[in-house]
């Protein structure tokens, strides 16, 4: 389990909204271990992150949540590799192509075939948010 530590910032039902608690990772080598997790997820952001909790909180009460690190790195896997498997299968879906029509210009039809299907690979993972699944929601593991 990754772990990173957090601060509520809203309390609703039984769902609690954090916000990453930024650190200071350049002290020293101690910069090179201790990246945040959710720091860099919120990079650039003021927003809040909505989680689910049977632990009772408080606003502004500093709380450990945790991704599970299997899960994150299969979702992971799977954001970069598909990608890449369709830019191939495309590529020699367009060699095959362009050979059997008897086409000139194999290598544009083979680069098209790729780009073209690493293109409609990116839009169906942004369509279907693999990036907001919920098996990649953090927890709150306990308070400080």
């Amino acid at each position: 389990m990754i772990e990173e530590q957090a601060v509520v910032t809203e309390i609703r039902a039984g769902k609690v909204w954090i916000k990453a608690t930024v650190r200071n990772t350049c002290a020293g080598c101690s910069g090179c271990s201790s990246s945040s997790l959710l720091s860099n997820f919120f990079a650039g952001n003021n927003e809040s992150l909505l989680v689910d909790t049977a632990i009772q909180l408080e606003l502004d009460e500093t709380v450990i949540v945790g991704v599970d690190e299997r899960k994150l790195l299969g979702w992971a896997s799977v954001i970069y590799l598909l990608p890449l498997i369709g830019f191939f299968s495309g590529a020699i879906l367009g060699r095959f192509l362009a050979t059997s029509i008897a086409f000139s210009g194999e290598n544009l039809v083979v680069l098209a075939g790729g780009i073209v299907c690493f293109t409609l690979v990116v839009q169906f993972i942004k369509k279907n948010s693999f990036l907001k699944s919920h098996q990649l929601r953090p927890v709150v593991l306990r308070k400080v």
